[in-house]
């Protein structure tokens, strides 16, 4: 395994081939400085990439963090740009808690269907 320190935006100078998965865990580092967040442009930069990447029945899995100032303006960003794609292409499904209280983190899987 090969750890990499460099923004996810960048992940096409780091992987050529094509990929059947991509996980993403957005927000801040628990226990670290919270002003520093991942931001949704560069997510979603990253995403159009990996679209790119991804095989046909190839999975995508993010978690988001909707609790705070940034993770809700993320959130809200990235289901706007989700909510665009093809149903053709992909299948976009998203898990969430319902009984949890202070906007609780969800997943999103998207699945390439085509």
């Amino acid at each position: 395994m090969e750890y990499i320190h460099d923004g996810h935006e960048n992940i096409d100078k780091y992987v050529e081939e094509k990929i059947d998965l991509a996980i993403y865990n957005l927000g801040y580092m628990p226990g670290q400085d919270k002003q520093i967040t991942t931001n949704y442009k560069t997510v979603i930069e990253s995403l159009e990439k990996v679209f790119l990447k991804l095989n046909t029945n190839g999975h995508i899995i993010i978690t988001l963090y909707p609790g705070h100032k940034s993770g809700q303006e993320e959130a809200e960003n990235i289901n706007d740009f989700l909510s665009q794609l093809s149903q053709k292409e992909y299948v976009v499904t998203k898990f969430d808690f319902i009984n949890q209280v202070n906007s609780p983190p969800y997943v999103i899987l998207i699945e390439k269907i085509r």
